[in-house]
């Protein structure tokens, strides 16, 4: 280990009695150093105290992954710094057998996670775009240097993904988990006479990134008047505007269900046909989509048939 004030020698400002400041410039990233002040006059040179320090590392997560081995003494405190430029699960490890403590703050020097339990740890959280830091540590006086294998993991790409359902009801639905895939999203609903039909749209967060879904509805027309109802009552000019939100959804969270009433006009949908009064055949189509509010990109769609005959 390289020993400061001895070599390297690093010269202090100014001279005279009292206090003094240096920089210490041209340090190695991630390397463990002692250090001493010193004096020198007509009665001999003096020595201050010896100190212990690790400079800090910044670690390239641009691949997903890194390790390090590293040695600690007692005392010393390690700093790993690095960036996400988009939402991961991290996981930190220690193995070894070494005495450790760990802490995971955020750029802004909140404490995300800890571990105080002097030995191999693990460290996980679910990060977003930004700075972090990674401190390891032993307490002093634990004993002699110890050696220690870190592994950063932040592979795991964190993502919302809207998925909308439809189905006669919340508990019979078509298009939960089908993306992308127009014809596997359809709740078709035929409406004899012109009599009211109903069915039940179902949004949910398929993937590991929390996230609002900001949900959308199409509206009716001359012929079909067309109603949301959600938990708290009905919500058509809502789903019309898409402005409404669910609760932050989680993976494996219960579905948000919106019923979707249609109403074909019975009177415009009537035609006398002889003595008989028959029904026109007509179509209304309603488009039902969930946009993600963490990303406006990410979306899901299903549709709702509704046929007169």
């Amino acid at each position: 280990e390289p020993v400061l004030g001895q070599d390297p020698d690093f010269a202090a400002p100014s001279a005279g009695t009292g206090g003094f400041a240096g920089a210490l410039t041209g340090l190695a990233p991630g390397t463990t150093y002692r250090a001493r002040a010193y004096a020198s006059n007509a009665a001999g040179t003096g020595y201050g105290a010896t100190i212990l320090f690790t400079t800090d590392e910044t670690i390239d997560l641009s691949g997903g992954t890194a390790t390090r081995d590293r040695t600690i003494e007692a005392g010393d405190r390690q700093v790993f710094h690095f960036s996400l430029s988009g939402p991961r699960h991290a996981l930190f490890t220690a193995t070894g057998g070494a005495a450790l403590r760990a802490a995971l703050y955020d750029g802004s020097g909140g404490l995300l996670a800890s571990f105080d339990g002097d030995g191999d740890f693990s460290l996980g959280d679910l990060l977003y775009a930004g700075s972090y830091e990674l401190h390891v540590h032993r307490t002093a006086g634990a004993g002699a240097a110890q050696d220690y294998t870190l592994a950063f993991d932040a592979s795991t790409v964190a993502e919302t993904l809207p998925d909308v359902g439809v189905g006669a009801s919340a508990l019979v639905q078509t298009g939960v988990g089908v993306r992308g895939d127009g014809a596997g999203q359809v709740l078709s609903l035929g409406s004899r006479k012109a009599v009211a039909v109903r069915g039940v749209a179902t949004f949910r967060n398929g993937g590991t990134l929390p996230d609002e879904l900001i949900l959308f509805g199409s509206g009716g027309s001359a012929l079909f008047a067309v109603a949301y109802l959600g938990e708290g009552g009905n919500v058509t000019a809502q789903m019309l505007a898409g402005t409404l939100r669910t609760p932050v959804l989680e993976e494996g969270d219960e579905a948000v269900a919106v019923q979707v009433s249609v109403v074909p006009n019975r009177k415009k949908l009537s035609k006398k046909k002889g003595k008989r009064t028959v029904t026109l055949k007509k179509t209304h189509v309603l488009s039902i989509r969930a946009v993600s509010d963490f990303d406006p990109a990410i979306t899901d769609q299903a549709a709702v048939v509704v046929r007169t005959y």
